[in-house]
């Protein structure tokens, strides 16, 4: 929300989890109301804003509304404004939580027209879900159950500091950077 409150006005669009209900300077889908003339006037702040936020996008599904308010928003940023998509979901995914498959074409064809994709291996920190779950599950269980491929399933953590480096970096970087940048950690493991 930092970028939010530099900025004057909303700039976060809150699409996934119920964790973060919206504060002064988050609008959400999930909450915008049904009535047209507020819905349209909650549309017409996300396509004002100067660097729009839209995170864990596609965790659920949206309202009837959402495609169509969205391809709005997008239509209208399309090269004039800077968008950041936080998601686990491939866009081949898109046309089903957005309920609407040809909406979510024309997002994508706007979207990534120029966008930038940051694609980390799996995220550590402090709090993370995934390296800390297993070490709480290797602490209590005399067995751990691995899943992935027989020649052992390999991944490289990445620091979630390095992450916000890195993503400040191809922030800051020319346009002409390069399109997709693959982020993992300097040792490989494997779950074997």
């Amino acid at each position: 929300d930092l970028i939010a409150g530099e900025m004057g006005g909303p700039s976060v669009f809150k699409t996934g989890t119920d964790k973060t209900p919206p504060g002064e300077n988050t609008l959400a889908f999930d909450y915008l109301p049904e009535k047209l003339p507020q819905r349209d006037e909650a549309v017409q702040q996300l396509t004002r804003v100067d660097f729009l936020v839209l995170e864990d996008f596609g965790m659920k599904k949206l309202g009837s509304n959402a495609a169509e308010d969205l391809l709005e928003v997008f239509v209208r940023r399309h090269e004039t404004a800077s968008t950041l998509i936080t998601t686990n979901r491939p866009t081949q995914d898109w046309g089903l939580f957005l309920g609407d498959v040809p909406a979510a074409t024309a997002i994508l064809d706007r979207f990534l027209a120029h966008a930038t994709i940051v694609r980390p291996s799996v995220v550590f920190g402090a709090e993370d879900d995934f390296l800390n779950r297993f070490g709480a599950l290797a602490r209590i269980a005399p067995v751990l159950p691995v899943f992935g491929r027989r020649d052992g399933t390999r991944f490289q953590p990445v620091y979630v500091a390095d992450v916000a480096e890195a993503l400040f970096r191809v922030l800051m970087a020319p346009a002409a950077a390069k399109p997709l940048y693959e982020l993992g950690g300097p040792e490989v493991l494997s779950l074997r």
